[in-house]
């Protein structure tokens, strides 16, 4: 009588790994039922620690908005203005933010597919007057 060999599941392979549950690589989260899903990633964070350092009194706010973003999914503009309703939506994937009440403004572009958010510009509303926001690249 011939051995039976008990025959494996074909596994899915995503990355060449085997999807057995949610795996979880950085901030990205891989779910064989949902998808890749993943929170946004600040990008530039030193020059953010410097703004904060020269203005002290933006802290509180700029640290807010930094948490903020982190735990963000943002896949189109819609939903950054779904969370940020006086956000500027400008060319090139690029976003302003007011912070502060308006004291003071962050330029960021947003690369969605990706989940990364890349600060470009942040200044004062004087500062941020002198400046074309579409081409900034202060960092």
């Amino acid at each position: 009588m011939p051995i039976q060999i008990p025959v494996k599941p074909k596994l899915r392979r995503v990355c060449s790994l085997p999807i057995f549950g949610a795996i979880r690589i950085g901030n990205f989260k891989i779910n064989p039922k949902m998808g890749l899903k993943s929170l946004m990633h600040l990008v530039s964070l030193p020059p953010l620690l410097k703004f904060m350092s020269i203005h002290p009194d933006a802290r509180q706010s700029v640290l807010a908005w930094c948490d903020e973003v982190k735990k963000a999914r943002w896949r189109q503009p819609v939903d950054i203005k779904a969370q940020y309703a006086r956000a500027s939506i400008l060319k090139k994937r690029r976003v302003v933010f007011s912070l502060k009440g308006n004291d003071y403004r962050l330029v960021a572009a947003v690369a969605y597919n990706m989940g990364f958010v890349y600060v470009k510009f942040v200044g004062t509303h004087a500062e941020y007057d002198l400046i074309d926001a579409n081409t900034v690249e202060q960092f």
